[in-house]
């Protein structure tokens, strides 16, 4: 059997700018490194960060004199402004289109856009987008949500 790998196969440009970032950053600091969150879904790669003491948390209590790496998913904005109150050093490994798409969705609020955000509420790309919708924003994650939403003439519908 040939087996034909696709030639854009691999990490997307977001994960692989963020992989930089990361590298980057442990090279010219010295003290802790964290990422929030795993920086990709793959074990190699996490166990390879870890090597380098780059280390992957989820929970900001007690966090302290550090850098936080924010994953190309990226985040939340109360998630940057808890990390600016604790004077936590913030690296932005968001990716540019899902940057691109922050931005779209805090626009759509400010616009009184009623924003349905299409995915899994537990991922953190859709966590950081419904963060920006400043409350206008409902996640679906399935069809029977379709279903229940009361009729509208407008809505910005993302996926």
């Amino acid at each position: 059997m040939e087996i034909i790998v696709a030639e854009n196969s691999g990490l997307c440009y977001g994960v692989r700018r963020a992989l930089d970032i990361a590298s980057e950053t442990r090279q010219k600091k010295a003290g802790k490194v964290f990422t929030l969150g795993d920086l990709i879904h793959n074990p190699q790669i996490i166990a390879d960060l870890e090597r380098q003491k780059i280390h992957s948390i989820n929970d900001l209590d007690g966090l302290n004199e550090a850098t936080v790496i924010i994953r190309s998913h990226g985040a939340s904005p109360d998630i940057y402004r808890l990390l600016a109150q604790k004077n936590i050093e913030i690296v932005d490994a968001t990716c540019p289109i899902v940057k691109k798409i922050q931005k779209l969705v805090e626009l759509l609020a400010k616009s009184k856009e009623e924003i349905i955000i299409v995915g899994n509420k537990e991922h953190p790309e859709i966590k950081g987008l419904i963060g920006f919708s400043q409350g206008k924003g409902i996640i679906i994650e399935n069809e029977d949500q379709v279903k229940s939403l009361p009729n509208r003439k407008r809505r910005a519908i993302l996926a």
